[in-house]
């Protein structure tokens, strides 16, 4: 096993530098590469047992799911059912696994397998094609569920880059069909860079075939018939789909994420991390406030492991304010209010009083915490600022009920509100395209790792706030602060 992600960037990095005019091209199988047969076996099996009131796959998971399906025998051997009711429900099984019906809502791809392709088209001159062993005749259905699956990544698949089997079915069939695909990509006037298929044969074939130039073949290991001791001795081998090693934390310097996406650097609070923020490049620096029990002023929200005293807290919010007043607008203050009431009078006394430019100032408050009457006193005394709010309360509403949602969206922006905040944990890419969809702010918060971050980038929201203050984040890549605090 070896870092096959790592691999492919750093191969398809060198061939872009070398081909810096061509049209590359990165190929990819569907089944069992693409798309994780395992949950199609899954969907059918107890497709069946509603359809037959039984019970057969009741509890089966997909990790326990190890067989092709092409020969789903096995699996039925393991489960408590007579021979002729496995002879039953294979019969139908082979009858219905590859209709455009099942194409069409039984498929799901492997995990990070789209962010992969995404970050690929986002590339300039680089395209991502099919190479497919599946039938011509589902060309219709394959394309319709492939693009449904990408919408919520921004990735599209065209016609024009998929290639079909239109001969027999047999494997030796199949892997002829993609050695002549590969030809006809070639004479298209494509460079390709990389093939990934699931089939050793496949691969094996293609390294023998008079277009097979050197390109990188992957080999991805999940389900697959052929023989493994088929790979060519070049293959590079892998089973998951990781972003953050596509594209290293030292890489986003030549080849960063897209440049209008606003990050925003959280817990700044504390006062390593606000030092860090101030030393960097990232515009926007989060903290969140309260209104201090003995002083009754806004004041820092610290963390209960911080000694430092209610006095503290209050002259270090006074000073961060300076600091970004400071910064000559290079700097802006992203704001977290923990409470509503008379700490937004305060507030906004506080920002008066620091001179501090609307275009750096950034508030967000639960719908809940300050309701129509906070939000738009804040809009009125701040019409340049953004004013966010979090959907953590309304995600399973938008995602059910899209025309009532669409209705409390549009009263949330009358109130002044022009941006809203997504989970990444919980809403992830659904949500964030049902918002841009309506055409909407975005901002993506609770990253967990570099790998979500890489991902939630690419769908390329307005903002994403993340704690930049590890190695592995790209909190030292350059950055130029945006002409003013709508910038997308």
């Amino acid at each position: 096993m070896n870092n096959w992600m790592k691999m492919l960037g750093d191969h398809y990095r060198r061939a872009r530098r070398r081909y810096p005019e061509e049209k590359l091209l990165i190929l990819f199988d569907i089944d069992g590469t693409v798309l994780d047969m395992r949950q199609m076996i899954l969907h059918l099996l107890k497709a069946y047992d509603r359809a037959n009131d039984s019970h057969h796959a009741t509890g089966l998971r997909l990790d326990e799911i190890t067989v092709h399906e092409n020969d789903i025998r096995p699996l039925l051997n393991r489960m408590d059912m007579t021979p002729a009711e496995q002879d039953e429900l294979l019969q139908w099984f082979n009858q219905v696994v590859w209709s455009p019906l099942a194409v069409r809502v039984a498929h799901q791809p492997f995990q990070g397998v789209l962010e992969i392709i995404r970050w690929f088209q986002l590339q300039p001159n680089t395209h991502v094609g099919l190479n497919s062993g599946r039938s011509e005749r589902l060309r219709a259905d394959t394309l319709k569920n492939l693009n449904e699956l990408g919408s919520a990544f921004k990735v599209h698949f065209s016609n024009s880059l998929l290639a079909m089997n239109s001969g027999q079915n047999a494997p030796e069939a199949i892997a002829a069909a993609k050695c002549a695909a590969i030809s006809e990509y070639r004479r298209s006037g494509y460079r390709i860079v990389a093939m990934v298929d699931n089939e050793p044969a496949n691969l094996a074939a293609i390294a023998n075939s008079p277009d097979y130039d050197g390109f990188l073949l992957l080999h991805a290991d999940t389900l697959f018939e052929s023989q493994r001791t088929l790979l060519p001795n070049t293959t590079l081998t892998g089973k998951h789909y990781r972003l953050a090693e596509l594209i290293t934390a030292d890489q986003l310097h030549t080849q960063p994420i897209p440049r209008h996406v606003e990050f925003v650097f959280q817990g700044i609070e504390e006062a390593r991390v606000r030092d860090q923020f101030l030393q960097g490049s990232i515009f926007w620096g989060e903290v969140s406030i309260r209104l201090g029990e003995h002083s009754r002023m806004p004041e820092l929200d610290v963390s209960t492991t911080d000694q430092s005293s209610p006095v503290n807290a209050r002259e270090r919010w006074l000073t961060l304010l300076q600091d970004i007043t400071d910064s000559q607008r290079d700097h802006g203050l992203k704001i977290d209010l923990k409470q509503g009431g008379i700490l937004l009078d305060k507030l906004l006394r506080d920002l008066r009083m620091a001179q501090l430019d609307q275009r750096q100032v950034w508030i967000n408050a639960p719908m809940q915490r300050l309701h129509e009457r906070g939000f738009t006193k804040l809009r009125r005394a701040l019409p340049d600022a953004i004013l966010q709010c979090p959907l953590d309360s309304l995600q399973a509403v938008i995602s059910a009920l899209p025309e009532q949602a669409g209705e409390i969206l549009t009263e949330l922006k009358n109130w002044g509100i022009n941006r809203f905040s997504v989970d990444w944990s919980k809403g992830g890419p659904e949500l964030v395209e049902a918002l841009q969809s309506r055409g909407y702010e975005v901002n993506i918060h609770s990253m967990p790792d570099l790998d979500g971050f890489l991902r939630a980038s690419l769908l390329l929201p307005n903002s994403i706030s993340s704690r930049f203050s590890s190695d592995q984040w790209p909190a030292a890549q350059p950055a130029e602060a945006p002409a003013d605090a709508h910038a997308a």
